[in-house]
């Protein structure tokens, strides 16, 4: 996989990798209910921003979830070499040692847990952390804004369920 070097190119790997996968799902499902065109793109956008906000999350999870939770190890994207947004939001303001710090982390095959807390920190101090939680939800409030074709029922509220599910989830 290639590896981000930045905002633009991370986006494009999660469009590619997760969104348009979901999107595709809903907007089959859409065509298997015989939906009309509007109706249809409308499941479309809901699935693509559902994706995009999973995705978010999904990169969110490998930072702050607990790994006995999650089911996987902390820091498995940078054990793989990968950055993330949360990554790529920090090295926007993150200074000359935090960069080299962020750098040596990513290159490195193995670190310690302390190490990894120390990303953390400084993910969180340097706005990474939340800059990516707020993609998310801007995703989440754009796959909802495109259920509103829909008249209000039960499963258009499952759907809204499911965005704020994608990213609320703990594991």
């Amino acid at each position: 996989m290639v590896i981000p070097s930045g905002e633009k190119e991370y986006l494009t790997v999660i469009r590619n990798k997760t969104a348009v996968l979901i999107q595709g799902a809903c907007r089959v499902g859409a065509v298997i209910a015989d939906a009309d065109e509007k109706k249809e793109a409308a499941l479309s956008a809901y699935g693509f921003n559902l994706g995009m906000a999973f995705q978010m999350a999904d990169d969110l999870l490998d930072y702050l979830a607990d790994p006995r939770t999650l089911g996987k190890n902390i820091g498995a994207d940078l054990r793989e070499g990968k950055l993330t947004l949360p990554v790529i939001a920090a090295l926007r303001s993150a200074d000359d040692s935090e960069r080299q710090f962020i750098a040596g982390m990513v290159r490195a095959e193995d670190f310690s847990v302390q190490d990894f807390e120390k990303l953390v920190d400084i993910l969180r101090a340097r706005g990474g952390l939340a800059y990516a939680r707020r993609m998310a939800e801007k995703h989440v409030a754009e796959a909802k804004k495109a259920l509103f074709d829909f008249s209000p029922c039960e499963t258009r509220d499952l759907l809204e369920y499911i965005a704020d599910y994608a990213l609320g989830r703990e594991v």
